[in-house]
């Protein structure tokens, strides 16, 4: 399976959150933002689970 490269926009409380959460884990910021998406992405069983955030 090939990559797929993601660009998006976080608000800077977010960005932050990210990077601590970098620096805690030793991972870097590719490997947890994927956890991050993989994560949410169990979450969500209906497109209306996208607006309850």
């Amino acid at each position: 399976m090939g990559k797929i490269y993601l660009a998006t926009r976080l608000e800077r409380r977010d960005f932050d959150e990210i990077e601590r959460l970098v620096k805690q884990s030793k991972l870097d910021r590719a490997e947890v933002t994927r956890r991050l998406i993989l994560i949410g992405l169990k979450h969500v069983r209906e497109p209306k689970d996208l607006l309850k955030a």
